[in-house]
């Protein structure tokens, strides 16, 4: 029988940690009508034997369900009478501990079957928890008949009891099963209160959240027919976000110091009928100083469909498009990311100026536009910053050399000083043995070694705090076996010698050479010790690679520089790298173009916090190719954005025109300009520590109550914790106490503080 114990439809694990802080999905999908049957009352579910396990056999096996497990003994299933999300027990997949490094992925499943009606739409939903639950592809709930897989996406990690579901058809079928499995290396998973409930077709479709914040507009706004506000650039913006109360302004604010770009949000409520609208930046003035309308940016933030299952979607905020005009769907918001650039040469002042936003049909609007420039300049930052930007597997239409230049230009424009090439240099020498040729132009690379070297220069990437990170290898027919390990040159030490002359001659930065990718298992870390010994012991370069504590613990002397991942951050890493004499580094690899907040915090305040030498992403464009085929999003016939599996794209969409931006990248990029305010800090702070004079000391005295913040504010550890699922879709607050105000909050402290210590 139901026992009530069920998550509301439409709260799915996409709902948090981010959108319950902010709105609360209504109890069924955004095209409900009123009174449809809600599962958070009961009402209108099918019935499940033992949905919440609390009913066992005298075996103690949950009754109406059928478990297995795979025959390797590591791995079990069965009722845990200890934890439950309600009742007393709840079903647990656990993965046996073990010693063995290489010890693979095991599986178990359960299954019960329902009745259903045929051609009919139903809402499969549980609660998931998850303690230390790694391997690949995770757990997940699901139905599989007729020959095909019904399910959401897999989870893994660890993550306290939250709601998961997945719609599911059930075609010409009158009896479907309830599943859910887990493919793990280790940890645990726990699975509750299972329902399943019929969908109208009006649930279906967009399942985007429901912004349930109150608003009151003026009498001035509803007569035009849609209000203008603004809101934090590191939010991510639905289109159903309706503006506060306080938000609701026809000024934009902006604060920047030269040689930066000013960023707002600029966000428009279409609380009418559907029409369309075009924004004109004019000029900013500041006395006798101007700023040309050209420096003025506004870019239209537009969503694609993440398909949540087959039949249910999201639109998330991701690609920033250039657009003379663009439409205004009725009760949508859009949002309009705006960008002001400030040159070295700028003078400072208080700039003023409007953005001029005409809607068909309705009144005009001058959007004032404020910006401060104050009277610093941020130099470029003292750190490597880049994106694994991994060639040879960008799909081959946008992969040459003249998309590579693009690709260069558009890294350094955001703030990146470093960049990785995995071109070829090792060719046969037709005696049977290898030469280095640099000029040449390897199969599934974009350029030869040179040429990829000199676009990377030209466009203002690599540099002496910036090394190239080089991963070297096969990804075409020259060696018989068709590939080999980054870094694992066959012509052993004398390549990398032969390829430093070549790199001292034609006045190259150093090379970081890269040796396998995230050592840590015994397999691999015998092939990077195999591979430094037979290439790079008693050279002197440098190494590095991706790597975790395993994998520093096992292999971390035979590398310089240590990438380590954002969720292996910690003191006493940074501790252990001084101590061995190592360089710290750290990457992510979520593909964070859907995550701005993410994006901005991994790349500024927190990185200066951990103090790295290196920060990076994987990816820069996204692996997202079939064979011939590619998976990157696509266009639906009504011009929408898809993409259906659910995987990450990496920071730009490729276009014949070149590189669409990401909101993520935009914010990636105002990270890189946090740091580069935390470094100004420092500097203005070591200038003056020796000054002796009482105003000096007041000055210093709060330059280092901001500096303190910083440090105490941004926890090295904070993505210690992070999960999957759904993460992609709707992110995840490294410290949500932060509040979406600090960043910019912190800013304005720093250059108060800096600018105090420039007039003693």
């Amino acid at each position: 029988m139901p026992t009530g114990k069920t998550p509301s439809r439409g709260v799915s694990v996409s709902m948090v940690p981010v959108v319950l802080a902010l709105c609360v999905r209504s109890c069924v999908g955004a095209h409900a009508q009123p009174g449809a049957p809600s599962a958070a009352d009961g009402s209108g579910l099918l019935e499940l034997r033992s949905p919440g396990f609390d009913e066992v056999d005298a075996d103690g096996k949950p009754v109406g369900w059928r478990l297995s497990a795979d025959s390797s003994g590591r791995i079990s299933i069965g009722v845990d009478g200890s934890v439950s999300h309600s009742g007393g027990h709840s079903l647990r997949i656990q993965v046996a501990p073990t010693d063995d490094p290489d010890a693979g992925v095991v599986h178990a499943g359960f299954s019960q079957m329902i009745d259903v009606e045929p051609h009919r739409h139903y809402l499969l939903g549980c609660w998931m928890k998850g303690e230390g639950a790694f391997g690949w592809p995770g757990a997940r709930i699901y139905s599989e008949f007729g020959g095909k897989m019904q399910s959401g996406p897999d989870h893994t990690g660890d993550y306290d009891w939250k709601p998961v579901d997945v719609c599911v058809y059930s075609g010409e079928a009158e009896r479907i099963p309830v599943s859910g499995y887990a493919y793990l290396r280790r940890g645990t998973v726990w699975f509750d209160d299972f329902t399943v409930s019929e969908l109208d077709e009006a649930e279906l479709g967009d399942w985007t959240p429901r912004d349930m914040r109150s608003r009151t507009l003026s009498a001035s706004e509803m007569a035009r027919g849609y209000a203008v506000f603004t809101a934090p650039t590191v939010e991510r913006i639905y289109h159903t976000r309706e503006p506060g109360t306080w938000e609701m302004t026809d000024t934009l604010r902006l604060q920047a110091a030269r040689n930066q770009r000013a960023s707002a949000n600029l966000l428009i409520r279409n609380i009418g009928k559907a029409t369309t609208a075009r924004i004109t930046p004019g000029e900013l003035v500041s006395g006798k100083h101007r700023l040309p309308a050209d420096r003025v940016r506004c870019r239209i933030v537009e969503p694609y469909r993440y398909m949540l299952d087959a039949y249910r979607w999201i639109s998330v905020p991701l690609f920033l498009r250039n657009r003379d005009g663009f439409e205004l769907p009725a009760g949508h918001t859009v949002q309009v990311y705006t960008t002001i650039n400030v040159a070295e040469d700028t003078a400072p002042g208080e700039y003023r100026g409007t953005l001029r936003l005409d809607v068909s049909g309705r009144p005009t609007t001058n959007v004032t536009v404020r910006l401060r420039v104050s009277s610093l300049t941020l130099e470029r930052p003292g750190i490597c910053f880049f994106q694994y930007y991994a060639s040879p597997y960008v799909f081959e239409a946008y992969r040459g050399a003249d998309y590579q230049r693009k690709y260069f230009r558009n890294m350094a424009e955001h703030g990146f000083t470093g960049v990785t090439l995995y071109n070829h240099s090792e060719f046969p020498d037709g005696a049977g043995g290898w030469q280095v040729d640099v000029d040449r132009q390897a199969e599934g690379n974009p350029a030869s070694l040179a040429d990829s070297m000199r676009a990377a220069t030209e466009a203002g990437l690599l540099g002496p705090d910036a090394p190239l990170v080089y991963l070297s290898c096969y990804h075409g027919t020259q060696h018989p076996e068709r590939r080999h390990s980054f870094g694992s040159f066959l012509g052993g030490g004398a390549s990398v010698l032969a390829l430093e002359a070549e790199r001292r001659t034609r006045g190259w930065p150093e090379f970081l050479y890269y040796i396998l990718d995230e050592p840590g298992d015994e397999a691999r870390n015998r092939e990077v010790r195999a591979i430094y010994d037979r290439v790079y012991k008693g050279l002197k370069v440098r190494t590095t690679t991706a790597i975790g504590r395993l994998g520093i613990e096992r292999v971390g002397d035979v590398y310089d520089v240590w990438i380590a991942s954002w969720s292996q951050m910690g003191d006493d890493l940074a501790e252990e790298a001084a101590r061995r004499g190592k360089q710290s580094w750290t990457y992510e690899c979520w593909g964070m173009g859907q995550l701005p907040e993410m994006a901005r915090f991994f790349a500024g305040y927190w990185s200066h916090r951990c103090g790295v030498s290196g920060n990076a992403d994987w990816v820069y464009i996204s692996n997202a190719r079939r064979g011939k085929e590619t998976v990157y999003p696509r266009l639906s016939s009504d011009g929408e954005y898809l993409h259906t599996d659910n995987w990450q794209f990496g920071y730009v969409l490729p276009a014949p025109s070149g590189p669409i931006d990401t909101i993520g990248l935009e914010l990636r990029r105002e990270g890189i300009d946090d740091f580069r305010y935390a470094e100004l800090l420092d500097e203005f702070i070591a200038q003056h520590s020796g000054a002796g004079d009482a105003r000096t000391v007041g000055a210093l005295r709060k330059a280092y109550a901001v500096r303190q913040q910083l440090h105490e504010r941004f926890d090295p550890s904070a993505f210690s914790d992070m999960s999957s699922g759904y993460i992609w879709v709707h992110g995840y607050r490294p410290q949500p106490e932060l509040g979406l105000q600090t960043y910019d909050r912190l800013r304005e402290e720093i250059v108060n503080a800096c600018e105090g210590l420039a007039l003693k």
